[in-house]
């Protein structure tokens, strides 16, 4: 076959002017790569682009990760869920407390989460270790409470 007609734009072609097509006797499209994307088959759609990254207050970038060096995040109930879904603002995703509760290394993550934002800002989003922002404020407040405690404590022991 030296030629084949398009059935869009009713050309006259080379072959290589078709991409193939093995459901078809001649092993070739009916439509030329040209008018390909007009006839339904054409190529799939792009994906889309990534998401911005989440900002929090004052319009900084909101990041959380956990580190992927460390082994024991390969246990994680979460592992293979859309890391998305745990930065929301408002309620947590019901998937995500669920992942949470079931998750064997709940405490590691919660402990990992408030080491690497261990202040009670306003950026700290989302569910991480079985808490939601707030909750995480008010541990890292009572942790904060105790140490002043423990600190005062020697204080009056040693003078």
């Amino acid at each position: 076959m030296t030629t084949k007609t398009c059935t869009k734009c009713k050309r006259a072609l080379p072959p290589d002017h078709f991409n193939r097509n093995s459901s078809r006797r001649d092993g070739l499209r009916s439509s030329c790569r040209v008018c390909q994307p007009t006839d339904g088959l054409g190529p799939a759609k792009p994906k889309p682009a990534p998401k911005p990254p989440k900002k929090g207050a004052g319009g900084r970038e909101v990041r959380f990760e956990i580190a992927p060096t460390h082994e024991w995040v390969l246990a994680a109930a979460c592992r293979d869920m859309d890391p998305d879904l745990f930065c929301a603002t408002g309620l947590p995703d019901p998937r995500v407390v669920a992942a949470c509760a079931r998750c064997p290394i709940r405490e590691m993550c919660l402990e990992e989460e408030l080491r690497l934002n261990p202040t009670c800002s306003s950026e700290q989003i989302g569910y991480r270790g079985g808490t939601t922002a707030v909750e995480r404020g008010r541990i890292i407040r009572k942790r904060k409470a105790a140490a002043k405690a423990e600190r005062d404590a020697a204080k009056s022991t040693a003078a």
